[in-house]
């Protein structure tokens, strides 16, 4: 295994995925040559994939497509007789960019409240979901890292506050789901961080009382909806 300079990289694990499984049924950690062997397998067609630590981006042998748009089984088969030994199952490992901002007020420009949690969700260029990170009072930015380069989308998604609204990376709102692809994509570089903070507008309200037509009563127990003029359930 080694990196874009042909430097071997050491400490990294292979995971060797029968094709009758599911799951990994071994697993090899690279030395300081960067040569890994996967012992005691029995005959059958096997796949591999690097892990997904330290700042490489992760790969499934025989292929560049992103780990979390394939599954191993796209991946090159390597066949394994009883008793032979197969060479040659060689990776070269990219380094990867990352993604790292803070959700900021649009009206003030300093951080939302540290009681507001919300995922930093990530999707490719075409809209598929890649991965999220956590957002929250002892975690309150989010970086993403060992990300393929290429154009991307984000989302924050707020979970428990309901003092902001839902936006994609580029301020658009995104309240009760949105299409992704129609914010503008931001652009991740191997081995470099891009900076997208989120300016989050808060969200309004609309107060008022329900009132009895005919006796002009306060009608203490009930219900109102609220709609878009002309678009999709809010509230």
């Amino acid at each position: 295994v080694t990196d874009a300079n042909g430097s071997p990289i050491t400490g990294r694990w292979i995971y060797v995925y029968p094709s009758s499984f599911d799951y990994a049924y071994a697993a090899a950690v690279t030395d300081a040559s960067g040569i890994f062997v996967a012992t005691s397998l029995p005959a059958d067609t096997y796949y591999l994939s690097t892990d997904t630590s330290e700042q490489y981006v992760p790969q499934f042998y025989g292929t560049t497509c992103p780990i979390w748009r394939c599954t191993f089984r796209d991946g090159t088969p390597v066949p394994v007789a009883a008793g032979q030994s197969v060479t040659g199952i060689n990776f070269t490992l990219r380094t990867g960019g990352s993604v790292a901002g803070q959700l900021l007020d649009a009206a003030t420009g300093v951080p939302v409240p540290t009681d507001t949690s919300a995922d930093a969700r990530l999707y490719d260029e075409f809209g598929n979901f890649v991965v999220f990170d956590y957002i929250s009072a002892q975690n309150p930015g989010y970086q993403i890292d060992r990300l393929p380069p290429g154009k991307y989308h984000l989302l924050i998604r707020l979970s428990f506050s309901i003092n902001y609204i839902n936006e994609l990376g580029d301020g658009r709102h995104c309240p009760n789901g949105c299409a992704i692809t129609a914010g503008t994509p931001f652009e991740v570089v191997e081995g470099a961080t891009t900076t997208v903070n989120v300016h989050l507008d808060r969200l309004g309200r609309i107060r008022g009382r329900l009132i009895d037509g005919t006796t002009g009563q306060v009608i203490n127990s009930g219900s109102a909806t609220a709609r878009v003029v002309g678009g999709a359930f809010t509230a």
